[in-house]
């Protein structure tokens, strides 16, 4: 189960002068029933705003201060994540796909300063929309105004793998650096863990690049972790190579 569910809408202009915005109904029909009729907007910043989420129509209702203050026009694109209870983060990229430089401002109803907005805890996001068809895709177009912002603090290369929050309940059983060993068939291959600075999930650090090499892993191949023996450091992997489509 997704813990933190998100959607993206791209604006059309219709909306952008409107005070509602459609939510995806594959969205609604998974997660409406998670989410109350009444939330909050929550951006990096500071800035808040209450909004009706009407599951009739599948619509956020009230959004036109929120559209309006940020000058929202046709190709942003809006990033939804409900963070549990009334709040959902958004996230605004612009028409080239790259996360904005956040103005420091709050709604007029709200009483506090706006926040700091900083990359090092919240990220930094880009958007690259796909075509659909069977090929993997092995690069991504990176945005230049994503690169001019943040690509200094990017490394060239890197040897890590992210494990997401949805297997949580079994990383936060992990120590802040700790180690798990992995089994195919007779070989085995141990693993540095790492938390990372958020504290939110953990990554393969120390080993990966060996074990990728010796498995000869690629671009869409499959890596199924199990437990081993129910024990939260060891683990049989099954790897399931991509199915390369011959037309």
């Amino acid at each position: 189960m997704d813990l933190n569910p998100r959607f993206e809408r791209r604006l059309r202009i219709s909306e952008c002068t409107s005070n509602a915005m459609r939510v995806p109904h594959a969205f609604c029909e998974k997660y409406g029933h998670r989410i109350p009729s009444t939330v909050r907007v929550l951006v990096c910043n500071g800035y808040e705003l209450w909004v009706d989420f009407d599951k009739v129509s599948e619509k956020f209702r009230g959004l036109g201060d929120f559209f309006h203050e940020f000058g929202m026009k046709s190709g942003n694109t809006l990033v939804f994540q409900y963070g549990g209870d009334f709040d959902v983060k958004v996230c605004i990229l612009d028409i080239y796909g790259s996360e904005i430089q956040y103005p420091p401002m709050v709604h007029n109803l709200q009483t506090c300063a706006p926040s700091n907005v900083s990359i090092f805890e919240g990220g930094w996001s880009f958007v690259r929309y796909l075509g659909w068809g069977g090929k993997v895709c092995d690069s991504v177009y990176v945005p230049y105004e994503f690169d001019d912002q943040v690509g200094a603090l990017i490394p060239e290369r890197v040897d890590f793998v992210d494990i997401l929050v949805e297997f949580k309940e079994l990383s936060n059983h992990w120590l802040k650096k700790d180690h798990i060993s992995t089994y195919v068939g007779i070989r085995c291959w141990l693993l540095e863990i790492r938390r990372r600075r958020d504290k939110r999930r953990c990554t393969i650090n120390g080993g990966w690049l060996m074990f990728r090499e010796d498995l000869h892993l690629d671009v869409g191949d499959t890596c199924t972790f199990q437990w081993r023996d129910d024990s939260i450091r060891n683990f049989n992997v099954v790897v399931q190579k991509r199915v390369v489509d011959l037309d």
